[in-house]
């Protein structure tokens, strides 16, 4: 991989290393089930570069507690029981299914959330290895395209934490286009690049008819960005405000 990021000619500087750990992945008979893709964060200049602070909603098992109460900026979700709270981004992000909207998702399954050691269904919670629900053909929200599709949800987070509000994002490689609608999400420009015709009017038509406004509704919930008066700033998130 770094042979082939050498040959472009371009400097460039290796600021993270994440892994985004499939929930079903590619099997072999006599090798090891390949069940990762890595996201290299790489920069031009290594002291010059977009770092938005990025917080995700997880549950915490044994949050600290002041005297007289909880302490500030803790909630205890629907339930009333369950301690979450907004914290910054580990290398290691386990999104169960409340990472899928809750209406539409398909939800199979559980994954050990490496956090707490506790078994979460698929939904969504974010660190340096991230687990995400793959895209599925009868899940509404993230509708497979693509075999080598991203969840939204990862795209987004990625993009805010790389860029800013109005900026461009270049995919030259969009395929099923999840990240053209990530981009309209989080409020950027988007080039998307795709040689396969019929993978490309796909992509178009759901660009066009993807369900934006429940899907903002459904990060805002989730992640929060550093980025200021920014629709899914810390200031505006809609829990747990700082």
């Amino acid at each position: 991989m770094f042979s082939a990021i050498k040959m472009t000619g371009f400097t460039n500087h290796l600021e993270n290393w994440a892994i985004y750990a499939r929930e079903s992945g590619r099997g072999t008979t006599k090798k090891l089930k390949s069940l990762r893709e890595d996201i290299f964060h790489l920069t031009k200049d290594s002291k010059n570069y977009i770092w938005n602070s990025v917080e995700y909603l997880r549950k915490v098992i044994a949050p600290y507690k002041m005297k007289g109460g909880i302490k500030r900026g803790w909630d205890y979700g629907e339930d009333g029981k369950t301690p979450l709270r907004f914290t910054s981004l580990g290398n290691i992000m386990a999104f169960s299914s409340e990472c899928q909207f809750e209406e539409t998702a398909q939800k199979k399954g559980t994954v050990c959330d490496i956090a707490s050691g506790l078994p979460l269904k698929f939904d969504g919670y974010p660190s340096d290895v991230t687990f995400f629900v793959n895209p599925s053909y009868n899940n509404k929200f993230d509708s497979a395209i693509h075999s080598c599709q991203k969840p939204i949800l990862l795209l987004s987070m990625l993009m805010m934490i790389s860029s800013n509000e109005g900026e461009t994002v270049l995919d030259p490689f969009m395929g099923s286009g999840a990240s053209g609608i990530s981009s309209i999400i989080s409020n950027r420009n988007f080039i998307g690049i795709e040689r396969e015709k019929d993978t490309y009017k796909k992509s178009l038509n759901w660009i066009k008819n993807f369900p934006y406004e429940t899907a903002e509704k459904y990060v805002k919930g989730h992640i929060s960005s550093a980025e200021k008066a920014f629709k899914f700033g810390f200031q505006n998130r809609a829990i747990c405000p700082k």
